[in-house]
């Protein structure tokens, strides 16, 4: 059976209301006069927050895992092999508005494999929500909770450098190009941390940061509609980012899709730390 371009693999349902359920008995603990809770008695906030820590994606960790193997298995002295979980960082802004929010947030990592002759290979993978809704709570005035919700968009940038420098984006070598996952994701995320208030307007948080994707997975797909093209008349340009790069090479393009291989996906997931700026307008 051929496999269909842009494959939907759904979340159980058993774990969406797992999910829903978490969000919602962290509504009613910060609500809980149990706990002395407290929407956050700032009218309207501004805020910004950057973000470090690591992205991580199963279905990428195997391709870099794969890549590496690829590359040994046919000869190339590998200096540095494709990492699976670099560094990753971002940002993440919005407004807060009595007791909810909009935000926006961006995270990325680049990913870099290095032959022995100084060529490199570049993944540069980066995560979006280009709006996502919140409900921030403040505990006794200096615990933040901010749990998040909406839809969110990825993508995974590649090029290849040559030793000399020069820098390729074209087809001469496998896999650059810009591999989109078409079909947006669920998104869901929390910050948790403290706040300390500067002066009446000004105030820091500082703390750990969650973000998940979850729900329709979809493969990532070449931007290039000449890449596309050629499922069925290239076994060397991958139409989708294969998972598996030894068993690509060794079937080819249309093969490979039609024995049901899988691909890389939009299986995204964000843990790290965030320090915050907010600016608080006052009555």
């Amino acid at each position: 059976m051929i496999k269909l371009p842009l494959k939907q693999s759904f979340v159980s349902l058993n774990k969406r209301v797992s999910i829903i359920k978490t969000l919602f008995l962290i509504f009613i603990l910060c609500a809980s006069s149990n706990v002395h809770a407290q929407f956050d008695d700032m009218n309207v906030s501004v805020y910004f927050n950057y973000k470090g820590g690591v992205l991580k994606n199963p279905t990428f960790t195997k391709f870099a895992s794969s890549y590496n193997n690829y590359q040994t298995s046919n000869g190339v002295e590998i200096k540095h092999g494709l990492q699976n979980e670099p560094f990753a960082s971002g940002y993440q802004f919005g407004i807060k508005i009595y007791i909810f929010s909009l935000n926006y947030l961006r995270v990325s990592s680049r990913h870099f494999s290095e032959s022995a002759n100084g060529n490199k290979l570049y993944f540069k993978k980066v995560i979006s929500t280009p709006l996502n809704f919140g409900i921030p709570f403040l505990i006794k005035d200096v615990i933040s909770v901010h749990p998040r919700f909406g839809l969110g968009t990825s993508y995974l940038e590649s090029y290849f450098k040559y030793s000399d420098g020069t820098i390729s984006r074209g087809n001469e070598t496998p896999f650059p190009g810009i591999y989109r996952a078409y079909i947006p994701s669920f998104y869901y995320g929390i910050d948790l941390g403290g706040r300390f208030n500067i002066s009446d307007n000004h105030a820091l948080e500082f703390g750990i940061s969650f973000d998940k994707f979850f729900g329709f997975n979809a493969d990532y797909r070449n931007d290039d509609e000449a890449r596309f093209n050629s499922l069925f008349t290239s076994d060397k340009e991958p139409t989708w980012l294969p998972e598996d790069v030894e068993e690509f090479f060794r079937l080819g393009n249309l093969d490979y899709s039609l024995e049901g291989n899988s691909y890389v996906r939009a299986k995204n997931s964000f843990f790290g730390f965030y320090i915050s700026y907010h600016y608080i307008f006052n009555d």
